[in-house]
């Protein structure tokens, strides 16, 4: 640390807790985009149920080929 003022210290620490509580939005809204996507998934995952148990497994190799670069919770079916 090259200055040690009250002033400066605090305004460090300002920063310091407006960025965190920045990351902290920022996860909160992608995890809202996650849970919503997940759902829709899930819902067009039942409504289109009369397909069969195959109807997942084709669905998560057809995304995969769709999507491939794409890993984590959407995909990972």
């Amino acid at each position: 640390m090259l200055i040690t003022s009250n002033e400066y210290l605090q305004a460090v620490q300002e920063i310091n807790d407006y960025v965190n509580q920045a990351k902290y939005r920022a996860s909160v809204s992608v995890n809202s985009e996650v849970l919503k996507t997940n759902l829709f998934i899930g819902s067009v995952i039942i409504r289109n149920s009369e397909w069969g148990n195959k109807f997942v497994d084709n669905l998560s190799k057809d995304m995969r080929m769709k999507i491939p670069v794409q890993k984590g919770i959407l995909f990972e079916i």
